[in-house]
């Protein structure tokens, strides 16, 4: 089954805090992206706890998917070895 990625980094900027989710394809497209204001939220929003972006997922993957939370695994992204893959791929990726 394929894989979609998707992780959480926390980034402080004076007087708030913002959580950026990246939803990563194991091709190493960039499927999707949110800013939340919470954990919570962003796990919605990236379609984690929700159906929210699943008709980008199923464009890419009309056969089949499973979410893969990153910050679940491993205490930091490129701990998860299919993840780390994903980014290399990521950096050569040819987007339309």
């Amino acid at each position: 089954m394929h894989k979609i990625f998707i992780g959480f980094q926390l980034d402080c900027f004076p007087n708030f805090i913002n959580f950026i989710g990246c939803a990563l394809a194991e091709d190493g497209e960039c499927l999707a992206s949110h800013c939340s204001s919470d954990e919570i939220f962003s796990k919605h929003d990236m379609g984690l706890t929700s159906d929210c972006k699943h008709d980008r997922y199923d464009k890419k993957y009309s056969d089949g998917y499973e979410l893969i939370d990153v910050n679940e695994i491993s205490k930091s992204f490129l701990e998860n070895p299919d993840f780390a893959k994903a980014v290399e791929l990521n950096k050569s990726y040819k987007y339309n």
